[in-house]
């Protein structure tokens, strides 16, 4: 059944990429659906069949939650 819902989830990404625009951001959705299979794939191998940066993968899993940020902010640490 993983190997089933892994197929599923790899069509799911081959969609979106045939119909998105030039650049666009991979949604928070689909980025979800990559980190749930981490903890028995591994980071490596969901990236490799998700065809995804790895080293972004670890980031936004590590995060514990997915947020596009709509533009530049000011770092936590400035005291204004």
């Amino acid at each position: 059944m993983a190997s089933m819902t892994l197929d599923q989830d790899k069509q799911r990404f081959a969609e979106w990429r045939s119909q998105r625009q030039q650049r666009q951001p991979i949604p928070d959705g689909l980025w979800r659906v990559a980190c749930n299979h981490i903890s028995t794939l591994g980071i490596s191998r969901v990236a490799r069949e998700f065809r995804l940066n790895e080293t972004k993968l670890a980031w936004i899993q590590s995060r514990g939650s997915i947020q596009h940020d709509a533009g530049p902010r000011e770092p936590a640490w400035f005291p204004w």
